[in-house]
């Protein structure tokens, strides 16, 4: 959802930590992609349609597909909230390592939520209930390197202090409200 991209947007915003080797994908919803549409990075946007991925089984397939094509090492489903479909995609994705961030499986309860925990190689920072401090840990943890991160006074690229949304028509002014859910 869009406050979720608001808050791992901090990985994007740290992409200098990483090494010119190192392939990064952030896969995001398509319309969700004007949020990040300004985003120049090292970090490859990829997109995919809900609904279409959602009802419509050879989507489904292509996307999967796709995906086990990027050869993927390790998958982090940062969603705060799990559901079955994002599962199935960290899951069916093809990495070697596939990880969550949030134990809290909203969408998915009791016996059903157990099963699709045992599929994940580890569930991350179980005992950390800020998804902020969560997203920076991951990062953190990615880098690998004793370096000092500094979340303060980073570039933005559309999600704050710009006016895209506004100007391209997707928002109209004084028509949204957004919070960061932290």
């Amino acid at each position: 959802k869009i406050g979720d991209i608001m808050v791992s947007s901090m990985i994007l915003e740290n992409d200098e930590f990483f090494s010119e080797d190192t392939k990064l994908y952030f896969l995001i919803k398509e319309n969700y992609y004007p949020l990040l549409e300004n985003y120049k990075g090292k970090i490859k946007i990829i997109t995919y349609n809900y609904r279409k991925y959602k009802w419509f089984l050879p989507y489904r397939f292509f996307l999967l597909k796709k995906l086990r094509g990027l050869s993927i090492d390790k998958f982090y489903n940062l969603t705060p909230a799990r559901g079955m479909l994002n599962d199935e995609i960290s899951i069916l994705s093809g990495a070697n390592k596939t990880f969550a961030l949030n134990i809290d499986k909203k969408y998915l309860k009791g016996f059903v939520g157990n099963i699709m925990d045992g599929y994940y190689d580890e569930i991350l920072f179980k005992e950390i209930k800020n998804e902020y401090v969560k997203n920076e840990e991951l990062l953190k943890s990615i880098i690998k390197d004793d370096i000092k991160i500094n979340f303060e006074n980073k570039k933005t690229f559309g999600i704050s202090g710009s006016n895209n949304l506004i100007d391209s028509g997707l928002v109209k002014t004084n028509e949204y409200l957004i919070i960061a859910p932290l």
